[in-house]
């Protein structure tokens, strides 16, 4: 599925490098689990650093190739969830990158 506004709660741009310690990832963790003991995903905040070269590369790509650019933004979401320990099931997430590597390869 595309991330959708419901998968993405807040997205903030900075220059730095964000961490999640340890205290935070476990309270994360948690409202996780209370989402998905509800069966849904809970929405997360997104940090993005606007002048890396994926997010400027995704800008150009979005007006060539939307579906892969979309593609490749899930992909971050889902990376950026599976580093926070909010992704129980990865399945869906392979699948995509299988079709982004099917997608580039085939260039």
């Amino acid at each position: 599925s595309r991330a959708s506004p419901k998968r993405i709660g807040d997205v903030n741009c900075s220059c730095r490098a964000a961490g999640t310690s340890g205290a935070k990832r476990g309270s994360a963790q948690a409202v996780g689990a209370d989402a998905s003991a509800m069966g849904a995903e809970p929405p997360v905040k997104l940090q993005i650093n606007p002048r890396h070269a994926l997010v400027k590369n995704l800008a150009e790509l979005h007006g060539s190739n939307e579906e892969l650019a979309g593609l490749i933004c899930e992909q971050l979401l889902d990376n950026a969830r599976v580093a926070a320990g909010l992704l129980e099931d990865p399945s869906a997430m392979i699948q995509r990158n299988y079709k982004i590597l099917e997608q580039l390869s085939a260039k």
